[in-house]
Formats: structure tokens, sequence, C-alpha cells
């Protein structure tokens, strides 16, 4: 048998168990009395990989967990609420998608990683939910390869800052997207530790301690993320081949004298010395080998750096 033909006999076979695949692949509906199913997790339990799970208006029970890969979708905003104990959504399969829903009342323990949503997998789409009264926003656990996109994520105000969880958490989670989330009312909107390649663009990060808390983390690009109204801008420990782009941080909050800035505050610690009166933020920032672009707005936009 030749080379050829045994190329497209493979490839045929490869279009076969794609179209059957594809085939066999179900939607479970979860909606009110009457419904094939009432119960989130019960149709997560009945649905096999590859299926979705598709949930109707209406207010639904947490916890959920995902075991295996299957497409969570919400129409018309369908609410899951938790038990107030432990994380709301838990995703422990690859390659699951989690859309359109409200996610609310997490646990309050930091240590146990209470979230909205905790990522335990890797190559996941978390796009168009928005999660409110949660301790964690979307923690990231030796989790690679995901898409967050277009959430809405708010804590618990009525907790002290150091008392909440960080709007986006990423710990040993590389080459992740992130985009176009909006984060307020956390102790941080991002942490990042440990995490190398990831892309994070067009964030709107506010009202919260520090808009990014990165640490131990090479070659991330952040890109038109804008920064406003929080205790400090950044703090950036210990990483370099940062690419930073036409990103704003805007009024920050100045302890000491009450009132708000609009120079933006920033930490860096030991990829370069640190900047004394003399020497600018941006020469000490490019020494760490980190690019800031600065960029012409008719927004307070703050993207140089320099003293």
């Amino acid at each position: 048998m030749s080379r050829r033909l045994q190329l497209r006999i493979v490839s045929i076979c490869l279009v076969l168990f794609v179209a059957g695949s594809s085939a066999t692949a179900a939607t479970l509906v979860v909606s009110g009395a009457g419904a094939q199913f009432q119960s989130i997790q019960t149709a997560i339990d009945a649905a096999h990989a590859g299926d979705t799970v598709q949930v109707r208006a209406g207010t639904y029970p947490g916890n959920l967990t995902l075991i295996k890969q299957i497409k969570l979708e919400g129409i018309d905003r369908p609410t899951v609420r938790g038990g107030g104990i432990a994380s709301v959504v838990t995703v422990l399969a690859d390659g699951c998608v989690i859309k359109g829903f409200i996610i609310e009342h997490c646990g309050g323990d930091l240590t146990r990683e209470d979230s909205g949503i905790l990522l335990k997998s890797s190559n996941n789409q978390i796009e168009d939910n928005e999660l409110r009264d949660i301790l964690y926003g979307i923690y990231l656990y030796s989790s690679h390869g995901n898409t967050l996109r277009r959430n809405r994520i708010r804590g618990r105000p009525e907790l002290e800052e150091g008392d909440r969880g960080a709007g986006l958490h990423l710990w040993n989670s590389p080459d992740n997207i992130i985009e176009d989330n909006v984060v307020s009312e956390e102790r941080d909107g991002m942490y990042i530790q440990s995490c190398n390649g990831n892309q994070i663009r067009r964030n709107r990060v506010t009202n919260l301690r520090y808009g990014l808390h990165y640490m131990f983390s090479d070659r991330n690009i952040f890109e038109d993320n804008f920064f406003s109204n929080n205790v400090a801008g950044a703090a950036i420990m210990y990483s370099n081949h940062i690419e930073f782009r036409r990103n704003a941080f805007v009024h920050y909050w100045r302890k000491r004298t009450s009132s708000w800035t609009t120079r933006p505050a920033f930490s860096w610690r030991r990829c370069a010395r640190r900047p004394s009166a003399t020497t600018p933020l941006r020469t000490t920032m490019l020494r760490c080998r980190c690019s800031v672009v600065p960029t012409q707005t008719s927004l307070p936009r703050i993207t140089s750096l320099a003293t």
C-alpha cells in the first residue's frame, strides 16, 4: 500500500470519527417543572463528554462539579446560587465551557480557595458570566490554556479588603487569554503568581486594593487594561520579559493624606534595583526587561511610568 493511500485512509477515518462524535453529542435541558431536568448537577451527571447542558432562566442550587468535558450554557441569565461553603462551580475536566450565568454565594474560606468558579483543569472557556457575593472570583489552580472573556466579577464590599479574595487569581497557570473582564470590590483585581505566557487585555479593575498583584511570572503581555480608584496601581515582583502597553492607572488612594491622586503607584522588587528619587521608574522598568508604550487618548491615561 502506497504512502499516499495510507494518508488518505487515515484522513477519511478522522473525518468519520469527528462527524460521528458531533452526531452523538446531545443537548440536555434544565428548567422548571416538566422539563427534562430540574437540577443542573443531575444533568451534568447524566451527560456524556461533549454534550451540552442548557439551563433556562431561574435560580438553581449549587455547588456544581464538572468531571467530564461538557458545555454549560445559560439561556436568559439563570442563577447558580452556592450553599455558602466551598466554590459554587468547580471544574475538574479539561475543555469545558461555562457561559451566560449569574454565579453567587460561595464560601468564605480563603485557604480553601472558595470561589465563584474554581478551575483545576485546562483548556476551558469561561465567558459572559456575572459573579457576585463571592470570595475569589475565577481561580485558576495549575490550569493552563483557558480563555476568560467578558465576565463581570464583584466581591463582598462588606468585608475588609484583606479578608476578600482576588477577582482573577492565577497560580501556576500559564498560557491563558484574559480579555474584557470587569472586576470590582475584591482584594486584588488580578493576582498572578508563577504564571508564564498569559495574554491580558482590555480588562477594567476598580474599587479594590491592588489593581495588579504580580510575581514570579515571565513573558506575560498586558495591553489596554484600565485600573482606577484602587488603593494602589500595581505591585510587580521577581519577574522578567513583561510587555506592558497602553494600560491606564488612574486615581489611586493616598492613605496618608486621605486623598485621590492621578499619579500611579507601582512597586518593583528584585528584577532590578529599586528606583531612587533621581532614577525614573521607566528606566528601572526597562532594566527589568519590561516594555512600556505610551498612548495618546482622551482618557487620563498614565502609561509612560516616568516619575
